[in-house]
């Protein structure tokens, strides 16, 4: 439901805000005083297409905002899309001069093709300048669906044909797989074949380049580690005798300082630690040997690493890792013939089901379509068609996620024109007229929440003017209605109503927007009736008109 309309810079309106409630609510004024502006400003909430004509003369952008309640279901098809709602759904809509518009959502960025898909869910326009359901052929299996109560049958249907489209699917591209699998199969085998022979080890390729840099350095390590074993202990004057001769000369003077002895506990842990170092590069000396043969190999072994890495992965784990998918691609194509008949066979079931579904979805819809086109044709008889017939043509067609069949309205005007396509020869008032057929027969089926009917009353008057009138304020009852109107008789059927109406101020021309109250009401009403000139015989039939139909 729109609780709020917000338009600045748009048009004839500099800035206009206004608070519909639910219910049956009505727009009245002169002809061109601006009332199809704010249908045409809602549109653009809706998803429209944009103009930089509908901009206010000398600024530079018009924006147009709508405060919206939601239900459950739109709140989770938001929510889903990453906008973050709660009770009220605020859309804005800025058009810039320099063509580059933009949409809010809940003050999030949106685009305009998502716009269109929430303003579907929220109004339906009707009239002669704006896009019609009624004109989309492919929307009339919705309307007959939504009245047959069939949405439930159809959800079924089409979750077995999407599981039926999903093993299509997987059968198609299992047999691409198999013909091009002799020629992959045969690659694989190599694949796995060279790594396999490989023989890879998870940390190898650390551990032998630690053992290649020592063999290929190991005569200068040989000679460092002899000169260390020689400097510390194994030639004159070597450090560990001189340590020896420090301690003997310190020792001499300890006992006349106290702090001395402290010294010579730390030459002893030096001498200690020294004497490690030795005892670790005798030991390490002596397991140092030189093999030209390992150093061939260990040279070698990386050099297969680093070929396997350059075609599988950067490192021996990426390598084992592709191993492992390479023999599950493998066993998929040598097992494939399995799968495909394995597939085939699922397939053939979800045919069978879908299929029985589509027939049952189908049957129901031609039960549905008789009882819809004899309760739309009284409808229309009531409106002023007298002489008009409706119907509903269900033809076969290929399966698809609606089912099996194609649905069209066809309408027939007057006596001997026979049967057409509703959308090639409906005019604006008649369509409007039909359309309220539509959700007078639907009532509270409909997943939309506000209508808007502009020229729902061209081409009517006397007692037909009163049934669309009546119509109206009972759709009223379970969604919000918008109407523009000049007949008094519909005005007066109003819960509410609003005056349009187009001013001078300082040159420039406004149009304004008023609610009216109980007395500017049957003003308004009077002016509708009478013209000009406001007799007391017209205010009487004014008031006559409101309290008869009890508006609050």
């Amino acid at each position: 439901m729109l609780r709020e309309l917000h338009i600045r810079n748009f048009a004839l309106m500099d800035e206009i805000h206004i608070e519909f409630p639910a219910g049956f609510n009505v727009l009245t004024g002169e002809t061109g005083a601006g009332k199809s502006i704010i249908i045409k400003a809602l549109s653009l909430l809706l998803g429209e297409r944009a103009s930089i004509e509908d901009i206010r003369e000398g600024e530079d952008e018009s924006v147009v905002e709508g405060v919206f309640t939601v239900d459950q279901e739109l709140k989770k098809m938001l929510e889903e899309s990453g906008f973050e709602v709660q009770d009220e759904l605020i859309i804005k809509r800025v058009v810039k001069r320099d063509g580059k518009g933009q949409v809010f959502i809940n003050n999030t960025r949106a685009g305009v093709k998502f716009l269109q898909n929430i303003g579907r869910r929220l109004f339906d326009i009707h009239g002669q300048h704006q896009h019609q359901l009624l004109l989309d052929e492919t929307q009339h299996i919705e309307f007959l669906d939504l009245y047959g109560g069939l949405i439930g049958l159809r959800e079924e249907f089409q979750k077995v044909y999407q599981e039926m489209k999903n093993k299509k699917a997987e059968f198609k591209n299992l047999l691409s797989e198999v013909r091009e699998g002799e020629r992959k199969k045969e690659f694989l085998q190599f694949q796995i074949k060279e790594i396999e022979q490989a023989d890879l080890n998870i940390g190898e390729e650390e551990e032998l380049k630690e053992e290649w840099e020592v063999l290929s350095h190991y005569q200068s390590i040989a000679e460092a580690v002899s000169k260390g074993i020689n400097l510390l202990g194994e030639e004159e004057e070597s450090v560990l005798d001189r340590l020896g001769l420090l301690k003997q000369y310190i020792s001499n003077v300890a006992k006349y300082d106290r702090k001395i002895e402290e010294i010579l506990k730390s030459i002893d842990e030096a001498t200690g630690i020294l004497e490690d170092v030795m005892y670790q590069l005798r030991d390490y000396s002596g397991s140092l040997t030189y093999e030209p043969d390992r150093l061939e190999v260990v040279g070698s072994r990386l050099e297969l690493i680093q070929n396997l890495k350059k075609k599988y992965g950067d490192t021996i784990e990426e390598i084992l890792l592709f191993l492992e998918k390479a023999k599950s691609e493998l066993e998929r194509i040598e097992n494939a013939d399995f799968h495909l008949e394995k597939i085939e066979k699922e397939i053939k079931k979800l045919e069978a089901e879908a299929e029985e579904k589509a027939e049952e979805l189908s049957e129901r819809r031609q039960e549905v379509a008789r009882e819809f086109s004899k309760r739309i044709t009284e409808e229309l008889s009531q409106l002023g068609f007298n002489s008009a017939r409706f119907s509903v043509e269900i033809t076969r067609r290929e399966m698809d996620e609606k089912g099996i069949d194609d649905v069209r309205f066809l309408f027939q005007p007057n006596i001997g024109e026979g049967m057409k396509r509703l959308s090639a020869i409906i005019s604006g008032g008649e369509l409007s007229r039909v359309m309220l057929a539509m959700k007078s027969v639907i009532g509270d089926r409909d997943r939309v929440d506000g209508l808007v009917f502009d020229e729902v009353d061209a081409g009517i008057g006397g007692k037909t003017a009163e049934i669309v009138a009546k119509k109206l304020k009972e759709i009223g009852k379970h969604r919000q209605v918008l109407c523009i109107t000049h007949l008094p008789v519909i005005a007066s059927m109003a819960d509410v109503h609003f005056h349009v109406d187009k001013v001078v101020k300082e040159g420039r021309t406004f149009t304004v927007i008023k609610r009216l109250d109980d007395e500017e009401r049957v003003r308004e009403i009077a002016r509708m009736l009478g013209g000009e000139k406001l007799t007391d015989r017209v205010i009487e039939h004014a008031k006559e008109l409101v309290n008869k139909k009890g508006v609050r």
